[in-house]
């Protein structure tokens, strides 16, 4: 498969030059760190789309539970209509709460809305934030909270982003699982 070349041309922000004769230096080479860093953002993104592909499956399972086609309310709902990632979070946050399914798993529901709620965060951070260099470090500068962020890009960081990912999508296969099943026994005892 062709490697797209985008960001060959992309110019790197140095806040803060270095004093005349001074070289910054790190122990990594700063395009192989520039490089690790946007393929990074490229998977958080892509991992957060899907992810939110799986949580439009769980709101169709929860609002049509074996009275509706979920496949096609998808189709009308989330892709001819603009509901972002936030709106389909607040909806889940609103259906969670009556759902019966949902009351005998509460704490794993709790547990996958926090997040859940930390990957929408993550995701916004990289869409709309900007990778800059100081020194021999790269740094994520976000809005959280309207106050400017910055967030230094090392292995810790990576590894807790890895860790919370993994989680949510654990969590919601679990979740969607339980779901289908409830749904299931209650559709072939209402027959």
């Amino acid at each position: 498969m062709e490697r797209l070349k985008l960001l060959q041309e992309m110019t790197i922000i140095f806040p803060q030059a270095p004093p005349p004769g001074k070289k910054v230096t790190a122990s990594i080479p700063i395009r192989d760190i520039l490089i690790a860093t946007i393929d990074n953002r490229g998977q958080i993104l892509s991992t957060a789309i899907l992810i939110e592909q799986k949580l439009e499956q769980i709101l169709e399972i929860l609002l049509h539970q074996g009275s509706y086609d979920a496949s096609e309310f998808g189709k009308k709902m989330w892709r001819k209509r603009n509901i972002d990632f936030n709106v389909k979070f607040q909806m889940l946050r609103a259906l969670s709460s009556s759902h019966a399914c949902i009351q005998g798993d509460k704490d794993d529901w709790k547990l996958f809305r926090k997040v859940l709620s930390e990957v929408i965060e993550i995701r916004n951070c990289f869409a709309h934030g900007k990778i800059y260099f100081k020194e021999d470090k790269i740094y994520l500068e976000f809005i959280k909270a309207e106050k400017e962020k910055s967030e230094e890009l090392n292995d810790t960081y990576w590894k807790t982003i890895q860790e919370t990912f993994d989680q949510t999508t654990k969590l919601s296969t679990i979740l969607m699982g339980r779901l289908l099943e409830y749904s299931n026994v209650t559709s072939n005892n209402s027959k």
